[in-house]
């Protein structure tokens, strides 16, 4: 059986997500630094695994108040 990294990253995400949403909101400078670290693991991960889909940033907008593309709507 062939492994499908990017369906198995697609997975893993949705689950980071939903912990976002319900377990560590946005905007409390505690969760958000917990968040950025989690999105740093799984660049890093998505690195390692040479899946560039996953670690490709879109292109931000002159107005975006992300960092490091956190809170980014641009590619939206």
């Amino acid at each position: 059986m062939k492994i499908d990294t990017l369906e198995n990253l697609d997975i893993v995400w949705a689950a980071l997500e939903a912990y976002r949403a319900y377990l560590i909101p946005e905007g409390d400078e505690m969760y958000d630094k917990i968040w950025n670290e989690v999105c740093t693991a799984m660049h890093h991960i998505a690195e390692d695994l040479r899946c560039p889909e996953f670690i490709e940033e879109p292109d931000h907008q002159k107005d975006c108040p992300a960092i490091d593309g956190f809170g980014c709507r641009c590619g939206e």
